[in-house]
């Protein structure tokens, strides 16, 4: 029988070889658009910052032991770019030899399960990102807009229950 799958949230009291677990795993995806200078300062003062004030949650994916397994991370902001965002956004990364699995859209219904307070969910997605467009339009996501500056097409998902 496999390991339990889980997400685990990252916290003040994350072990920093957690951390830098994930950063090396970030920077290993040819397709990361973020230095190490820049994971390292999201991971450990952006996120606690943010998390101070209730503006970000973010989970690790993992099956079995913290440092072995993390297979991917998996977030929900509810402030960006210095303003309070009126529907929360999720955003989503597995590492590359764990895709096509179903990682990412169990993390997903399990992110949305857990915030069941929210009705409407947005997730934003670059033109060029295939996999990630399928697995939104496979969670019941539909295309909200599209910004031609960024190349970017916002998801939206709402509560139908």
């Amino acid at each position: 029988m496999g390991m339990q799958r889980r997400l685990v949230e990252i916290s003040q009291n994350t072990d920093q070889r957690v951390i830098e677990k994930c950063i090396d795993l970030l920077l290993s995806d040819p397709e990361m658009l973020y230095d190490r200078c820049d994971l390292e300062e999201f991971f450990m003062q952006e996120i606690p910052r943010k998390q101070k004030r209730g503006y970000i949650s973010v989970f690790l994916i993992v099956e079995g032991n913290i440092c072995k397994t993390l297979k991917g991370i998996i977030d929900i902001q509810f402030y960006f770019e210095n303003r309070l965002l009126s529907v929360p956004e999720i955003g989503f990364w597995v590492v590359p030899e764990w895709r096509r699995q179903g990682l990412a859209s169990w993390s997903l219904q399990k992110i949305l399960k857990m915030y069941h307070q929210y009705d409407i969910f947005n997730a934003s997605v670059t033109v060029d990102n295939y996999g990630s467009q399928a697995l939104l339009k496979k969670n019941g996501f539909i295309i909200d807009s599209y910004d031609k500056e960024t190349s970017t097409y916002l998801y939206k998902w709402v509560r139908s229950e």
